[in-house]
C-alpha cells in the first residue's frame, strides 16, 4: 500500500514540475520579450494601441472607446486634416516672419559694411593728409633751422597757430629757444602753451 500512494507522490511531482518548467520556458520569456517589445516602441515613439486600430484590428477594452464620445466629439479626418492645415498655415507665417527677419539682417549688414568702407576710405584719406602736413611741416622745419631767430620769428607770427606750433614742434629746442627770444613775450608764451597743450 505504501508503494500506490509513493507512485502518486512522484507523479504529482512530475506534473508541478511540468508546469514549472513550461512556465520557465515559455510563458515567462513570452511576458518579457512582450513588455521588451513594448517598451522598444515606446523609445521609438510608436503606439502600437493606435496602429492597431488604424489597421482595422480589434484591441480589447478599447474597440468600443471612441463609441463612448458624446456625438460632435469624435475626432474625424477631416478635424484632424484641419488642424494639421492651421498647423502648416503658423508654421509657414512662422517661415515668412523668419525669412523677413533674414533679409532685414542682411540689410543692415550691407549697410553696416558699406559704412565701414566709407569710413576706412576715410580714415585712409585722413593718414595721406596728415602724412602731406607732416612732410611739409618736416620739409619747412628744416628750412627754419637754417634761418635765424630773428628772421624765423616774423614768420611763424604771420602763419597760422597751428601750422605754426607743428613747425615749432619739429625744430629741435635750442632753434625753438633762438626763435622764442625774438618774438614778443605774449607771443611767445601762447606757442609755448600750444606746444604744451598738443604735446603727445
Amino acid at each position: 500500500m505504501n508503494k500506490p500512494a509513493a507512485k502518486e507522490e512522484v507523479n504529482e511531482a512530475k506534473s508541478a514540475g511540468k508546469l514549472q518548467v513550461f512556465l520557465m520556458i515559455v510563458f515567462i520569456p513570452a511576458i518579457f520579450l512582450l513588455f521588451a517589445g513594448l517598451a522598444v516602441f515606446y523609445l521609438l515613439d510608436i503606439n502600437v494601441l493606435e496602429e492597431a486600430q488604424e489597421a482595422g484590428i480589434p484591441v480589447p477594452f478599447l474597440s468600443g472607446a471612441n463609441e463612448t464620445l458624446p456625438e460632435g466629439h469624435s475626432v474625424t479626418s477631416a478635424e484632424q486634416i484641419e488642424a494639421l492645415q492651421m498647423q502648416l498655415k503658423e508654421k509657414d507665417s512662422k517661415i515668412a516672419e523668419l525669412e523677413n527677419t533674414i533679409k532685414t539682417r542682411e540689410e543692415e549688414n550691407t549697410r553696416a559694411l558699406a559704412d565701414q568702407e566709407r569710413l576706412n576710405e576715410e580714415i585712409s584719406k585722413l593718414q595721406e593728409e596728415e602724412e602731406e602736413t607732416s612732410k611739409r611741416n618736416n620739409e619747412m622745419a628744416s628750412v627754419f633751422k637754417e634761418m635765424s631767430g630773428k628772421t624765423a620769428a616774423p614768420v611763424l607770427l604771420s602763419m597760422n597757430d597751428n601750422e605754426a606750433a607743428d613747425i615749432l614742434r619739429a625744430l629741435p629746442t635750442d632753434t625753438v629757444a633762438k626763435i622764442f627770444e625774438k618774438m614778443p613775450p605774449a607771443d611767445a608764451a601762447k606757442y609755448a602753451q600750444l606746444l604744451a597743450d598738443q604735446a603727445p
